[in-house]
């Protein structure tokens, strides 16, 4: 009987001798989603684009050829995929509701109890502790800390995405230029955009963004898409200590002044 895809990248893998452990630390790929691969749950894995990045790290790590893994791969999707190009949809579980409602049930009663227990010894504590002398100010004040001066982000920006997980990307530059990249764990691209750029990031939280050397928070999750205009979208991903420049308004036009004749003068 031949093997399905899954089964044939378990049995080369166990051949080698190689763990699964060892295949998810070296591939950056979690465990999880090893499994499923192995296991031929795809409706458990991201988009395709992605299991095929899988698939070559994989097979690279345990000595196969990449290439004719992922070809065994596109073989394998035509056998289950009668239509070419047609993805499985995903599965949804069904939620487990009883479950769900005695996990929440258990958790408001220990919430109760630990609030309860931090009451009751904060009044055990207000109790035994004498009331505080107020304290004596001190002769020489010291000197109030400077605040510390924002470091603000203007155009042109320079965009830099590195790869802690495999991470597809479509940028557009200046309204004009695209560039599209699949990016591997350790890879980077650095980016120029004069005035603005369209980041779509197609794992956002398997991907660093850095914008002028300021690097952002994580604009999405993990295997699921986002899209980051630059510079509209900065304020809310930059970390503390950084700005957004606020461009130059154009200076409001006053209204002419208008002269109003005395009474009894003569018109013009």
């Amino acid at each position: 009987m031949e093997l399905t895809f899954g089964e044939y990248l378990r049995k080369e893998r166990e051949t080698r001798e190689i763990s699964l452990d060892d295949v998810a630390k070296a591939t950056k790929i979690q465990k999880r989603l090893l499994i499923a691969l192995e296991d031929n749950r795809l409706d458990q894995l991201p988009a395709l684009t992605f299991v095929r990045g899988f698939i070559r790290l994989y097979a690279q790590f345990i000595g196969l050829d990449p290439k004719q893994a992922v070809l065994r791969f596109e073989e394998y999707l035509k056998q289950i995929h009668p239509e070419p190009g047609v993805e499985k949809p995903e599965l949804k579980k069904p939620l487990a509701t009883k479950n769900i409602v005695i996990s929440a049930v258990v958790l408001l009663l220990v919430v109760a109890v630990v609030v309860l227990s931090v009451i009751g010894s904060r009044g055990q504590r207000e109790r035994a502790t004498p009331p505080a002398q107020p304290a004596r100010p001190s002769p020489l004040a010291e000197t109030p800390a400077a605040p510390r001066v924002p470091t603000y982000l203007s155009a042109p920006y320079e965009v830099k995405i590195k790869a802690v997980e495999i991470c597809w990307l479509l940028a557009t530059i200046d309204e004009k230029a695209g560039r599209e990249a699949m990016l591997y764990p350790g890879d980077s691209v650095i980016m120029q955009a004069e005035k603005r750029m369209s980041l779509l990031l197609g794992n956002a939280g398997g991907a660093q963004v850095s914008v002028n050397s300021a690097l952002l928070k994580s604009v999405g999750a993990h295997w699921k898409p986002a899209r980051l205009l630059i510079p509209e979208d900065l304020p809310q991903y930059l970390p503390q200590g950084y700005q957004l420049r606020a461009e130059e308004k154009p200076a409001e036009q006053k209204p002419a002044e208008t002269t109003t004749a005395p009474a009894g003068a003569p018109k013009p």
